[in-house]
């Protein structure tokens, strides 16, 4: 509280009388703190208790520089701030300020509103922040700033990953997961591989599961979409290869001749072709090159005094089912 604060003059994109519904963040560990001299009765706590019959109060008059403010102990990415004061309904803020910072430093300004009513629900960019505070911008005679609850909201984010290989032949199962308050309900569009169906499981994930055809091959792209009735849904492409989990088909040893060029090929099987890597150390001499047809070569030519046994890891991936790993020894 004692920081010293600096705001942003903009506001971008705000809305004063935004709507959302559903549940909000959870509140665990916040923090809230205000410079208004307010009693042990009306505590800022009282405004994250869950009791809409407790209070945050000023227990005065509004003043410009009056602030409610809240450490939400780690970086929350939210775009919409709610506060009800259903209990003294002419207790709303008349006037105020959104701000967020980082380091309950540095402020920046995301909403500047005229309050009209209670609840006051406040949409704006989304932000990332561990701090959000609502300052007083007008005075009042008669009338002080209460808070009965106060909660944050955040536009739904997709946070699985954008491409998915699929086992033909085998039960498969992906899970969409996404964050975001209320709960993102969740939909696709486009054709899935023959044999995957999509659900949403009404809860920020969806399933996509099934078993294809053991001969079925190729690429198909969906969009799923996730929607809170915050900000604006987010939208995530997601690719779905279906072939064939990586196989190496080469030997598992080979005998290298000191003093001659030497060549050995890593083989493998697998659709789409296998990405080939290398761990560990190779005789001197040699060295490991991985091709994008699904092999690689090892080759060079090692002094001809050069003995011993070397083992190495070779490991292919396609991102479909796991990777193939084999322990290469070299003589």
């Amino acid at each position: 509280a004692a920081a010293t604060t600096t705001t942003t003059t903009t506001v971008p994109g705000s809305n004063c009388s935004a709507s959302v519904s559903g549940t909000a963040f959870d509140r665990t560990g916040w923090v809230a703190s205000t410079n208004a001299p307010s009693s042990s009765a009306d505590a800022p706590a009282n405004a994250l208790d869950g009791d809409l019959t407790t209070r945050f109060s000023t227990d005065q008059d509004q003043a410009p520089g009056m602030y409610f403010e809240v450490d939400l102990g780690s970086a929350h990415t939210f775009d919409a701030l709610k506060m009800s004061v259903p209990n003294s309904p002419t207790d709303y803020a008349q006037g105020y300020d959104v701000e967020v910072s980082t380091d309950a430093s540095s402020w920046a300004t995301v909403a500047a509103c005229t309050g009209t009513a209670t609840p006051q629900t406040v949409g704006f960019s989304a932000q990332t922040a561990r701090y959000v505070k609502v300052v007083l911008t007008a005075a009042t005679t008669g009338i002080w700033w209460s808070i009965d609850e106060l909660n944050l909201y955040g536009a739904p984010v997709i946070t699985s990953a954008a491409g998915w290989g699929v086992v033909p032949g085998q039960a498969n199962t992906f899970t969409v997961t996404t964050t975001g308050a209320p709960v993102p309900a969740l939909s696709l569009t486009g054709t899935l591989p023959p044999g995957l169906v999509f659900k949403d499981n009404d809860n920020g994930t969806a399933t996509i599961s099934g078993t294809p055809p053991s001969g079925a091959r190729g690429s198909y792209a969906v969009t799923v979409t996730a929607t809170n009735g915050v900000g604006s849904p987010a939208v995530q492409y997601l690719a779905l290869t279906l072939g064939a989990a990586p196989v190496i088909t080469s030997a598992s040893a080979w005998g290298v001749v000191p003093g001659q060029a030497n060549t050995f090929t890593v083989t493998t099987t697998g659709a789409p072709a296998p990405a080939l890597s290398l761990s560990g150390a190779l005789p001197p001499g040699l060295v490991f090159t991985a091709h994008t047809d699904g092999t690689a070569t090892i080759s060079g030519t090692p002094p001809a005094d050069a003995r011993g046994t070397y083992a190495v890891t070779v490991t292919a991936t396609n991102g479909v089912g796991s990777p193939a790993v084999q322990y290469l020894v070299l003589s």
